[in-house]
C-alpha cells in the first residue's frame, strides 16, 4: 500500500490486490473502496470485512468441556485445565447425577451468578435463583449439596472454590461448561 488513507478515502496512492505487508494504523470506519481498496476489504463500525489469508490460523474463541465431581469431595480450590487459553467468561450447566437438582451458572471471576432448582421436602426441584453469588449451586436434599465460585481464570483453564452445604456424603455433580476467550 502506498499513499495516505483517511476519512475521505484515498488521497494519494493506490492499494492493489497483491499482499499488503507492514500496514500499520487503523483504517477509519467510513473508508469503503476507491483506487482498488475493495481488494483489501471494507471497514464498517470498526470491524474489518473482507478476505483474510487462507493460510492464517486464528485462535479459538470458545471451548466446551465437561467434568464431574463427587459431592463428598473435600471443600477447597480445584483447578481445571486443558482449555487452551485464559477464559474471560464461563457458563456452566450442572446437575446431580440421577437427582432432581440442576443449575445454570456463569462467571467472569468477579461476578458469579446462577439459576437453579433447589430440592425441598415439599416440592423437589423448586426453581429459584441463589442468593449466595455462586456460579454452581446444587441442592440434592433439603439440607445437603455443594456449591462453587470461580476463584480465578488461569492461563489454561480456571479454578473453582467448592463449598459443602451440610455434610454431603453421596452423589456426583456432572458439569458441562463453555469457556469464552
Amino acid at each position: 500500500m502506498t499513499g495516505i488513507v483517511n476519512t475521505t478515502g484515498v488521497r494519494s496512492g493506490t492499494v492493489d490486490s497483491r499482499s499488503v505487508t507492514n500496514l500499520t494504523g487503523v483504517l477509519p470506519s467510513d473508508v469503503t473502496g476507491g483506487s482498488g481498496l475493495t481488494a483489501l476489504g471494507t471497514v464498517t463500525s470498526g470491524t474489518f470485512e473482507g478476505t483474510l489469508n487462507t493460510d492464517t490460523t486464528y485462535p479459538a474463541l470458545a471451548k466446551v468441556g465437561t467434568f464431574t465431581r463427587a459431592v463428598a469431595g473435600a471443600p477447597g480450590d480445584v483447578s481445571y485445565t486443558g482449555v487452551g487459553f485464559q477464559p474471560s467468561v464461563l457458563h456452566f450447566s450442572c446437575s446431580i447425577q440421577d437427582g432432581p437438582s440442576f443449575c445454570f451458572g456463569m462467571s467472569d471471576a468477579t461476578t458469579n451468578l446462577c439459576f437453579m432448582t433447589q430440592y425441598t421436602t415439599q416440592n423437589a426441584g423448586t426453581p429459584g435463583t441463589n442468593t449466595g453469588s455462586m456460579a454452581i449451586y446444587i441442592h440434592y436434599s433439603a439440607t445437603l449439596g455443594t456449591k462453587a465460585i470461580v476463584k480465578s481464570m488461569d492461563a489454561d483453564g480456571f479454578t473453582l472454590t467448592w463449598y459443602d452445604i451440610g455434610d454431603p456424603s453421596t452423589g456426583t455433580v456432572v458439569t458441562m461448561y463453555t469457556a469464552f476467550r
